[in-house]
């Protein structure tokens, strides 16, 4: 497998969230370009991602919120996108017992626009072999677009 060959899928963000005073935050970024292009202005997406939500060491959160940031626009390729690793196909957050993410029911995904316009994508589940709270693209949707999208928002199924 070669570059080329990951360029053709989109991204899976592993994040490892850390607690202190009531909050679990991660912050992270994604660069996203050809590889081959050596002046990258207008030809490359850079995301900052932060991910929050408030946790008091006893109950399992009610929301969840992954922001996303285009900080940088390969504003000179057709709808600012690179590649298909502009798109996001999962989320998946580690320690996720010890965050008391781990609850049966799981967390109803949607992604929220720059207007606020919000889609459902799916469901955040837990997956005990791994630890993690697991979003994956459900089958027939598309992934997310991160050129548009500003949030993931991950809401607690009662």
């Amino acid at each position: 497998m070669k570059v080329y060959d990951l360029q053709q899928k989109p991204i899976d963000l592993h994040i490892n969230p850390r607690y202190s005073n009531g909050k679990c935050n991660a912050v992270g970024s994604f660069i996203n370009d050809d590889g081959e292009v050596l002046d990258t202005a207008g030809y490359q997406n850079m995301y900052i991602y932060s991910l929050d939500f408030d946790f008091d060491g006893t109950k399992a959160p009610q929301s969840l919120t992954l922001s996303i940031n285009q900080a940088v626009k390969a504003s000179k390729l057709v709808d600012n996108k690179v590649n298909p690793n502009d798109l996001l196909g999962s989320v998946l957050i580690y320690n996720a017992a010890a965050l008391q993410l781990n609850g049966a029911s799981g967390y109803d995904v949607q992604v929220v626009d720059a207007a606020g316009t919000s889609v459902s994508v799916g469901t955040a589940t837990y997956s005990l072999r791994n630890d993690q709270l697991i979003f994956a693209v459900e089958e027939g949707k598309d992934p997310v677009d991160m050129t548009k999208a500003a949030s993931l928002k991950m809401v607690a199924k009662q």
